[in-house]
């Protein structure tokens, strides 16, 4: 049987955890309505229902607080969806590019907390470098790195060594399509962005199945040119 002072200590522990998840959340909805500026920790303690002194307690400043959203958001997007496309990989390209165009469809519908913020913030200037956007641009790296191995494994061997350049080419574009398309479902609510996505995925499969049989074809140079639509 648990003693009184662990029991008290547990129902302490997870009182806090629950109140910092208050925070967190409080903090973004703040964020995402006002902006950076607009955010303060008196206005997060208000929303969240909670004493000023968990909050301050917890984050030494709103700098810290809104990096902690970033973070906190990231790590559950990359624990249930991100490792999706990262364990996954067919010899059949057109396959790939299919799946990674797809997942980046779901990924602007689901919208993510922490790409939402992070581009908020990143757009910003600012003299100094905010906490949260730093975090921001580190995970964008980390993201990066993760497609460029995804589309290394799934580039056919035949390309050689233009895999590793390719596949960081084509985790970039990814990255950039999947920012234009989040900024646009922000902006146009409700807009239907599957015909955008089938177009997209069409161009990659004709670029990508271009560029392999000019390798095959022992092109010293290969490259992608461009295809008359009549």
């Amino acid at each position: 049987m648990a003693k009184k002072s662990d029991r008290i200590g547990n129902r302490r522990h997870q009182q806090g955890i629950e109140s910092r998840q208050r925070i967190l959340e409080a903090a973004f909805e703040i964020a995402a309505e006002r902006g950076y500026d607009g955010t303060t920790l008196s206005e997060v303690t208000k929303r969240a229902g909670i004493p000023p002194s968990s909050v301050y307690w917890q984050f030494e400043n709103k700098d810290e607080l809104l990096a902690e959203v970033v973070e906190e958001n990231y790590r559950e997007w990359r624990d249930t969806r991100a490792t999706l496309i990262y364990e996954r990989s067919s010899t059949n390209l057109s396959e790939n590019v299919e799946f990674v165009m797809q997942h980046v469809l779901q990924g602007a519908l689901i919208q993510p907390a922490f790409q939402r913020l992070g581009l908020m913030l990143s757009l910003e200037r600012r003299v100094t470098e905010l906490a949260a956007r730093k975090r921001f641009r580190q995970i964008r790296d980390e993201t990066r790195d993760l497609l460029t191995d995804w589309w290394e494994r799934s580039l056919p061997e035949i390309l050689g060594e233009n895999r590793h350049s390719l596949a960081s080419e084509l985790a970039n574009v990814i990255i950039a399509i999947s920012d234009g398309l989040l900024v646009m479902t922000q902006i146009d609510e409700g807009i239907d962005i599957d015909g955008p996505i089938r177009l997209i995925t069409l161009g990659f499969q004709t670029a990508l199945t271009q560029l392999v049989a000019q390798n095959e074809q022992g092109a010293s140079n290969p490259e992608i040119t461009a295809v008359p639509l009549a």
